[in-house]
């Protein structure tokens, strides 16, 4: 035992900070709760497989804080938000917007994006809808579940990630019955 204190004396002057316990300069910040509530549905319950099927979400999300919420961000939704859609319980296809998206630009590549600024007042709700099938291939038919993540503060140790309900649709094979009228 003298021999371990004595080896963690000498890391500490050599490094500065302690190898057993905790340091200040080693504590993650504290999570907080979530300054938001993220929402989605669709109208659309059942289609038919086609290629080019088009999904719609609405998404809401409700400041629950007492001060604004950062609401600026790019024009794509894909960046500000991991969407997962299920088919039949694994991962649906991704289209090669969504890959492309997932997928760091190279270095040297142009960058281009638009972006907005604005924030959620307290007690107010921002309410947008999302072409889900931009992101996701629903040309298999099955039942699908998808769900939205979206951090409080993306890339910083107090970030909280805020995960929607989640939503289930049927695609029909191509063949079968119209879909059900909204």
């Amino acid at each position: 035992m003298e021999m371990i204190l004595k080896n963690v004396r000498i890391a500490t002057l050599l490094l500065g900070v302690p190898l057993i316990g905790s340091s200040p300069a080693l504590t993650q910040t504290a999570k907080h709760k979530p300054d938001f509530t993220l929402r989605i549905s669709t109208e659309d319950r059942t289609v038919p497989a086609q290629k080019n099927t088009d999904i719609w979400v609405k998404v809401k999300e409700s400041n629950i804080s007492d001060h604004p919420v950062d609401a600026g961000r790019t024009n794509q939704p894909a960046d500000w938000y991991k969407m997962v859609a299920l088919l039949d319980g694994r991962p649906a296809p991704k289209t090669e917007l969504y890959r492309q998206i997932l997928t760091p630009a190279k270095e040297g590549a142009p960058l281009t994006f638009s972006w907005a600024f604005w924030t959620i007042k307290p007690g107010h709700t921002q309410t947008f809808d999302v072409e889900l099938s931009l992101y996701f291939d629903f040309s298999a038919p099955g039942k699908y579940a998808v769900t939205f993540i979206r951090g409080t503060n993306p890339g910083q140790p107090d970030n909280v990630d805020v995960k929607s309900n989640t939503i289930t649709f049927i695609v029909l094979p191509a063949d079968s019955l119209q879909p059900t009228p909204h």
